[in-house]
């Protein structure tokens, strides 16, 4: 049947029980009213079963009630003033011979100015192209069937719905019985609305470099578990999703993803950064991203705790490639040397900045050091004052202490819990550190080794205890002032 190039006034009609046996040819065909198809069937199974390329009707393309084709069916360029509806309809061009016969159904380009329902009863085998199309509505693949399961090596397999470059104005609906046995490809795709997936069924969904104005509905997804989502340099306004929905391990992409809001789901940092830990490479974004949304909710707490996660991917990152290419790339003992020497120092000083403030995302750490630092300094120093290994810095108080056990009236007492803490903490004076010091002829007792109130012991301890506090000092005020953060 050869129609091509005709400009039909009303409306055209193959329905009915309609049936054609080869190619119907439509290739621009202006068509004024509606184009229905509704209860008709195409087979050329072979080939194109329905050429409509650049066809332009007026009001709406029906191939519902009961259609049926098999053999490729074309709307390449095609131009619909209504809706385009395929309510349970079916279309099968999928072949295990034949390479390249694996589209069933092609709008690719076309302009919609209504809805696209692949819905309600809908089915198709072989590949459904909507690649650069323009819609007005809604794309309503609820309830439809979408069957393209890879066969090895053969071209046309694998990918069930693809419709990269889609320009929406409406929402993508694909939840509540839609089913996809094969790649759902939405790469580069501009939805106007929100995209909801709740309740599909899905082996693989490829989001990338898409766009999403609103919701980003995940919600409910059953088998989740063997889903593989992949969102690189993806944006959507509000991400819904839940736990349940995550895929497994290596089977989600994040890198470059932009949203501004969870709702509706894990907005603990923990559960979130189980969230992020099943992407199959470390990228610091995905990171960066959550801690900018939990923000956001209020919860600064739990965005140092995804910064911190983030730093510490990151350095045991760099000190992986770092140590892959010293032993693998460089050359000359002299310099594998030196890049060794500098590969264990970057080690330690990452691990001293990891323990001490969390990278610049916990500070409080150093307090912490700092008081189990003068918390061990006051015992020692208390077992150096009750064996007379801490004296009076005074002469005539020093003799005094010596001959009787005690300082005269006119001495401060001694306090191991103050004399620790001047030397733990930087610039604090509370005078006993001017007062009192290890004495370098002890009195000796049996009671104790003697190594735990030796005079050297205790020189060597107040020194570590005063490059110790000046060093967390700094790193305190490096951490609190951000230096050190790689935000």
């Amino acid at each position: 049947m050869f129609v091509g190039g005709a400009n039909i006034v009303g409306s055209l009609f193959l329905k009915r029980g309609f049936k054609a046996t080869g190619q119907v040819h439509l290739i621009g065909t202006r068509i004024g009213g509606t184009f229905e198809c509704g209860g008709s069937s195409f087979r050329n199974p072979s080939g194109t079963a329905l050429s409509a390329d650049r066809i332009i009707v007026s009001g709406s393309v029906d191939f519902d009630k009961g259609f049926l084709a098999e053999g490729r069916v074309s709307l390449v360029g095609a131009t619909i003033g209504g809706d385009f509806a395929c309510r349970n309809g079916t279309f099968k061009n999928r072949s295990e011979k034949i390479a390249g016969t694996g589209v069933a159904l092609d709008v690719c380009k076309a302009k919609v100015a209504g809805c696209v329902n692949l819905n309600e009863g809908f089915r198709a085998e072989g590949e459904v192209h909507l690649i650069g199309a323009e819609i007005g509505g809604d794309l309503d693949c609820e309830g439809g069937e979408f069957e393209n399961p890879p066969q090895g090596e053969l071209m046309g397999s694998g990918t069930a719905l693809k419709a990269d470059d889609l320009n929406l104005k409406g929402s993508v609906l694909l939840g509540k019985g839609f089913v996809a046995n094969g790649k759902v490809s939405l790469v580069g795709a501009r939805v106007g609305g929100s995209l909801y997936c709740d309740g599909g069924r899905f082996g693989q969904i490829d989001l990338a470099m898409a766009s999403v104005r609103r919701n980003l509905l995940l919600g409910v997804v059953p088998d989740a578990k063997h889903l593989v989502i992949d969102l690189t340099d993806a944006a959507a306004d509000v991400l819904i999703d839940e736990q349940s929905s995550w895929p497994g391990y290596g089977n989600i992409c994040l890198d470059g993803f932009v949203y501004r809001r969870i709702i509706r789901g894990p907005t603990d940092s923990n559960l979130r950064l189980f969230w992020l830990a099943r992407q199959r490479t470390f990228t610091p974004q995905p990171y960066r991203q959550l801690a900018m949304v939990l923000r956001g909710l209020g919860d600064d707490r739990g965005a140092r705790d995804v910064l911190y996660e983030m730093e510490n991917f990151r350095r045991k990152q760099q000190m992986e490639m770092w140590r892959t290419h010293l032993c693998h790339h460089v050359k000359g003992r002299v310099n594998r040397l030196s890049g060794w020497g500098r590969y264990w120092l970057a080690r330690v000083c990452g691990g001293v900045l990891k323990e001490s403030i969390g990278y610049g995302y916990r500070v409080q750490r150093t307090i912490y050091c700092l008081a189990a630092l003068m918390l061990v300094g006051a015992v020692f120093f208390h077992l150096g004052y009750s064996r007379g290994c801490v004296t009076p810095t005074d002469k005539d108080a020093y003799s005094f202490f010596k001959k009787r056990g005690w300082v005269p009236p006119y001495y401060p007492e001694f306090s191991s819990v103050i004399y620790s803490l001047e030397n733990s903490a930087p610039l604090l004076r509370l005078g006993q550190d001017s007062a009192w010091a290890p004495d370098p002829a002890p009195r000796r007792s049996n009671r104790l080794p003697w190594w735990l109130t030796a005079p050297a012991l205790l020189r060597l301890l107040r020194r570590v205890q005063i490059i110790s506090g000046w060093l967390l000092a700094t790193l305190f005020v490096s951490g609190v002032t951000g230096i050190v953060r790689k935000e």
